[in-house]
């Protein structure tokens, strides 16, 4: 039953030791309508992106096991170590200084702004509210974000949908963003992770500004040059924040945002496909979160899913579903 699932969960997603591993577990649940595979693996091990690489690979091996056939998989590639090493390289040479200034800037912008006035809390109790976009609509939205001056993304539409949403909801025409970048984007360091499966994430603040009745497109295509013209497009802030700590202070931020991109199949993939269920509990719940509020976008089965987690004591119910409820309808157009 629904109960007995949930306590298997809980009990392989608790307790990694992280002295003696292992840092990933899987479990086959055997359910009455279908099969489901559990992976848990340690943020330190993998990240959300890392298990499109697994995935396929799960793909690969197993096809080839179920058919006979030798299980032939890509030389394994690591180049964990080596990024590092250049990203914090990269901290110490001439671009970094004016990255520095630029988020010395934002940090003094963040501090003087109207926030949300609450602390973030803990993940244990923290509220989740999800919802879709169908495949149509998504498809839809994708054509329209084509047609402007650039190509936009579905994060930079999101991410304008979200801030307009909040301006009409929260009364706030400044955001203050926390947004997070997996590290897997064209940079400046020599060294780019490739398939290598590991945690390459930087988070970093943004903020936006809002204009009352600016159609998406147009905000969406503002919000993209304007992340498209942050140094190192954003990852410096937290490699400066690892190495130059002393030198940076943190931004303060309200709204954590995370666009994981496309979790379709791989080409010809048949066995395997990512649940849309959104995987709870899986942080500690005495553990702090970073934001009062949280919003994950991806995109799956041709839809956009959207979860807004939230503080109950920084933001009522009714509140949170408003949020969420413009930012889709926005979207949807």
């Amino acid at each position: 039953d629904v109960a007995a699932q949930e306590a298997v969960v809980e009990r392989i997603q608790k307790g990694f030791d992280l002295r003696g591993g292992p840092l990933l577990r899987y479990a086959l649940l055997r359910l009455p309508d279908r099969d489901r595979l559990l992976c848990v693996t340690h943020h330190l091990v993998s990240d959300w992106v890392s298990h499109r690489l697994l995935l396929e690979e799960l793909e690969r091996a197993y096809g080839a096991i179920i058919a006979g056939r030798p299980v032939g998989l890509p030389e394994p590639v690591n180049a964990s170590a080596a990024w590092t090493e250049a990203a914090s390289a990269w901290t110490d040479g001439e671009d970094a200084t004016a990255a520095l200034d630029h988020w010395r800037q934002v940090a003094s912008n963040c501090a003087g702004m109207d926030d949300l006035t609450t602390p973030p809390g803990t993940y244990g109790a923290v509220e989740i509210l999800e919802a879709a976009i169908e495949p149509a609509l998504t498809a839809h939205l994708r054509a329209a974000l084509a047609t402007a001056d650039q190509q936009l993304s579905l994060r930079d539409a999101l991410l304008a949908a979200l801030a307009g949403a909040c301006r009409e909801v929260l009364g706030l025409r400044q955001l203050r963003f926390l947004l997070e970048s997996h590290g897997r984007q064209d940079s400046v360091l020599p060294v780019s992770p490739g398939r290598t499966v590991g945690w390459f994430t930087s988070l970093y603040p943004f903020v936006v500004e809002t204009t009352e009745g600016e159609a998406l497109v147009h905000s969406a295509t503002r919000i993209g040059r304007e992340l498209a013209a942050l140094p190192e497009q954003g990852l410096s802030y937290s490699w400066l924040r690892t190495w130059r700590g002393a030198d940076l202070p943190p931004a303060c931020t309200d709204i954590g945002f995370n666009y994981l991109g496309s979790f379709e199949p791989a080409d010809g993939a048949e066995m395997f496909s990512l649940d849309d269920e959104y995987p709870r509990h899986a942080i500690a719940p005495e553990f702090e979160r970073d934001n009062p509020v949280d919003v994950s976008a991806w995109e799956h089965g041709g839809s956009l899913h959207i979860v807004l987690a939230y503080n109950p004591a920084a933001m009522d119910a009714g509140t949170a579903q408003a949020v969420l409820s413009r930012l889709v309808e926005t979207l949807r157009g």
